[in-house]
């Protein structure tokens, strides 16, 4: 940027604007949240390519440096590490764990506020009906069932449901060179 435009009302009133946001976001909350995107979007293979060591045989452009690239790389670096700062001991970083602790129990709280408040709106703007009531009624007995699941997701997984439901979704063995299937347990099968 040119000196006449730093230096003007304008130019200075933003910079003085983005310090008090970082110094505002510095301990916020919702500044781990974008920091473990910020996080994502670094470990990001396309991310990794932008900004990749130049290959000698081939012309590259540091997008750091252009007008439309650049500021969104600035904007996240000045961004993301204050926010990634404030991510270690947050509540929301407590409410996931807690959501990896016990997920179905998670599920069946949200799905039950979720009910209760579509109740609610359904009865202020006079929407609600009896059939509307049952089907309220057995999604809500469902959410109050999965609330009493204290199963971790590691648990989960080793359940007799778990092992069927990862035995369907697991891709099959690789074949050997003669085209039978490799089996890592010697044909040993449940």
């Amino acid at each position: 940027m040119s000196d006449w435009a730093a230096n003007t009302r304008m130019a200075r009133s933003l910079d003085r604007l983005s310090d008090r946001f970082a110094v505002a976001t510095a301990k916020s909350r919702v500044s781990g949240a974008a920091a473990t995107v910020g996080d994502w979007v670094r470990a990001s293979w396309c991310y990794r390519w932008l900004t990749a060591e130049p290959d000698p045989e081939v012309i590259v452009i540091d997008l750091r440096e252009t007008y439309t690239v650049g500021p969104i790389i600035r904007v996240l670096d000045r961004v993301v590490d204050p926010l990634a700062e404030s991510w270690d001991g947050s509540a929301v970083e407590a409410t996931l764990s807690g959501f990896a602790d016990a997920p179905v129990r998670a599920l069946g709280i949200v799905v039950a506020v979720a009910v209760l408040v579509e109740t609610a709106l359904s009865l202020a703007l006079g929407d609600f009906t009896q059939s509307g009531l049952l089907i309220r009624a057995v999604v809500f007995g469902f959410a109050a069932l999965a609330i009493q699941v204290p199963l971790s997701a590691s648990e989960l997984a080793e359940t007799r449901t778990g092992r069927l439901l990862r035995a369907v979704l697991e891709p099959p063995e690789p074949r050997d060179d003669d085209g039978d299937r490799r089996n890592s347990d010697d044909g040993d099968r449940d």
